[in-house]
């Protein structure tokens, strides 16, 4: 079907929202628009999990939210007591994702007295710039590398039996 135009059809109900196309990455001059098709993936726990995010929106948060349940079902403390931000989406697997608005989180993390910010490789630039020394960046590309970080401050990841 190569070079054919096909038209998707669902019979959920359907939204439509105008979009601006970017630059596709390496074709000069040529806007893209990418679509993802994946199966949701579900886990049979014997527990709840809620969690309040107020009016945040987004994957940005997949780290932290990782990190917090563990941090909650675990004892000790992953974080040593410190203040932590992170930023990052995560998958099945540990992978920490790339996000955006890197320069805007990482001025809220100055304004709100943290000690130390995790995130992707693709903002530790833009972060680590505009940290400035008022507080530590940390580059982590997957779960085990926040956790390896985090013990670096004190945090109790390393002594945490697997399941």
């Amino acid at each position: 079907m190569e070079g054919t135009f096909q038209t998707p059809t669902t019979d959920q109900p359907v939204n439509t929202e105008e979009i601006a196309l970017t630059t596709h990455p390496t074709l000069d001059n040529t806007g893209f628009l990418g679509v993802v098709i994946q199966t949701p993936l579900a886990a049979d726990i014997p527990f709840d999990i809620t969690i309040d995010v107020g009016r945040v929106g987004g994957p940005s948060a997949g780290l932290a939210f990782a990190l917090t349940i563990v941090d909650t079902l675990t004892e000790g403390e992953l974080t040593g007591g410190l203040s932590i931000a992170t930023t990052g989406t995560i998958d099945q697997y540990g992978n920490v994702g790339s996000v955006g608005a890197y320069a805007q989180k990482a001025e809220a993390a100055a304004r709100s007295g943290i000690d130390v910010f995790l995130v992707p490789p693709a903002g530790f630039s833009t972060v680590e710039r505009i940290a400035a020394e008022r507080f530590e960046v940390r580059c982590v590309s997957t779960f085990n590398d926040a956790i390896i970080e985090l013990s670096t401050f004190g945090g109790n990841g390393l002594q945490i039996e697997k399941i």
